[in-house]
C-alpha cells in the first residue's frame, strides 16, 4: 500500500507520516529531502530561496511530475508498506498512481486552519517556517504555485487537524483501516 500525504504547511504531514512508521510500520518517502539531496548533490546551498529556485528549475527541466520523477528510483528500492511525504501538484500524483500500479496508491489530504498551522510551525522552528502570519501567507502562495490546492481536491480521503496530536493519531487509524477495508473489497 502507497498513501501520499498532501497538505498545506503545518497541516500535519509530517506528523501523520511519522505516526504510520512508528505505529504501523510503514518506510517512509520524503519529498522534501529528496529535493534538498539532490541540491547538496550538486553542491547547491540550501534556504529558503535556493530551495524554491531549485524546485521551479527542476519543473522547468522535467515538467511539473518532477520531484515525483526524482522520488520514484527510492520508492522502487522498497518494500511493504509506504508513506509519502510532501505530494505537491496533480502530476505528482497522476504520475505516482501511473508508475505504482502494482500496489494500491491513496492520496490523503490533510488539512487546518492557518491560525492552528502558523502556530506549529513556529513552535517547529525549522529553517524555512515563516516567523509571521503574513510569511504563512507569502509560503502558502508558493505552494498554490505548485498546485497543491489542486492535488488536495484529488485527495481519496480528507483528514481536519484541529483537534490534539491524540485525536489526530486516531483518525489516523481510521483512516488506515478504511483503506486497509478497500483492499480486501
Amino acid at each position: 500500500m502507497f498513501i501520499a500525504f498532501t497538505g498545506m504547511p503545518g497541516s500535519g504531514k509530517t506528523t501523520a507520516t511519522l505516526y504510520l512508521k512508528d505505529h504501523h510500520n510503514f518506510s517512509i518517502v520524503d519529498m522534501g529531502r529528496i529535493v534538498r539531496k539532490t541540491m547538496n548533490d550538486r553542491g547547491i546551498q540550501i534556504n529558503n530561496e535556493s530551495l524554491r529556485a531549485f524546485s521551479k528549475a527542476l519543473r522547468e527541466d522535467l515538467g511539473p511530475s518532477a520531484t515525483a520523477q526524482l522520488t520514484l528510483p527510492y520508492i522502487k528500492k522498497m518494500h511493504g508498506n509506504i508513506v509519502i511525504d510532501g505530494v505537491r501538484g496533480p502530476e505528482e500524483v497522476e504520475y505516482f498512481k501511473e508508475n505504482l500500479k502494482d500496489k494500491k496508491f491513496y492520496l490523503v489530504s490533510i488539512s487546518a486552519p492557518d491560525s492552528i498551522r502558523y502556530s506549529r510551525l513556529s513552535d517547529r522552528k525549522r529553517y524555512d517556517d515563516p516567523s509571521t502570519l503574513a510569511g504563512l501567507k507569502e509560503r502558502d502562495n508558493k505552494e498554490v504555485e505548485f498546485g497543491i490546492l489542486k492535488s488536495m481536491k484529488l485527495a481519496d480521503i480528507v483528514i481536519m487537524n484541529t483537534g490534539t496530536e491524540e485525536e489526530f493519531f486516531k483518525n489516523l487509524d481510521v483512516t488506515l483501516e478504511r483503506l486497509r477495508g478497500d483492499l480486501f473489497s
